[in-house]
């Protein structure tokens, strides 16, 4: 057989990719999956990298309505959810039907990244409360619970201007029947949130304040 040096070139080309070192595989593992159960308990269908996944796409179905809420996935046992740090969510935490949530498995929890909270970016500045309330600059979601009775948060008006709007969720955590008011620093209603509004606990009203008015947005 003739050797030519086109021949030559390509069987040392071939050489050379076979002496090269494998790349490693990527063990990078991304699942989505949507909600079942309940807030407290949620239940998902079967992985492909099990709890090992390195980050789940979770969109929810329902609010959780205490500190210790579980994700069990079909064929493991249920694992607690668990904020980036180790500490536990806040009721509400876990915000409802149609939100999407980042998680990640660590064998042992699911650890929350980012509590996509509908229509709002996450790793807002957050605040829980049970009486009334007067909101702050800073501020960018306010849960109420209004288990132990009717509850007021005033949003001031000047907390934003015509240029700059600030913009501030408040969300109603608790399934009891007692109203949350929404008003202004004139003690003008500007809204109200109500139970029930199903799979998520009571609703949520955005208010936005320009410096003359409070306005709202949302599902209350």
């Amino acid at each position: 057989m003739k050797i030519t040096k086109k021949l030559v070139l390509w069987i040392g080309l071939v050489l050379a990719i076979a002496a090269a070192p494998a790349q490693a595989q990527s063990t990078q593992c991304v699942s989505n999956a949507i909600a079942s159960g309940t807030g407290n308990a949620i239940t998902i269908p079967l992985l492909p990298c099990g709890t090992a996944t390195n980050l789940l796409i979770l969109t929810l179905s329902a609010t959780n309505t205490t500190t210790s809420p579980t994700l069990q996935m079909v064929g493991y046992p249920a694992l607690p959810i668990l904020n980036a740090d180790g500490s536990s969510p806040q009721v509400g935490e876990l915000s409802g039907a149609g939100a999407v949530v980042l998680l990640t498995g660590t064998g042992s929890s699911w650890k929350l990244l980012a509590n996509g909270l509908p229509g709002v970016a996450a790793n807002l500045a957050v605040v829980t409360v049970s009486s009334n309330t007067t909101a702050t600059a800073l501020n960018d979601i306010i849960r109420v619970n209004a288990t132990a009775g009717p509850i007021t948060i005033v949003v001031p008006r000047a907390l934003g201007t015509s240029l700059l709007v600030k913009r501030i969720r408040v969300e109603k955590i608790d399934t009891s029947a007692n109203l949350v008011t929404i008003e202004d620093d004139l003690g003008a209603v500007v809204g109200y949130l109500v139970t029930p509004y199903p799979g998520y606990g009571g609703g949520w009203l955005d208010v936005e304040a320009d410096g003359t008015e409070d306005e709202v947005y949302g599902v209350p």
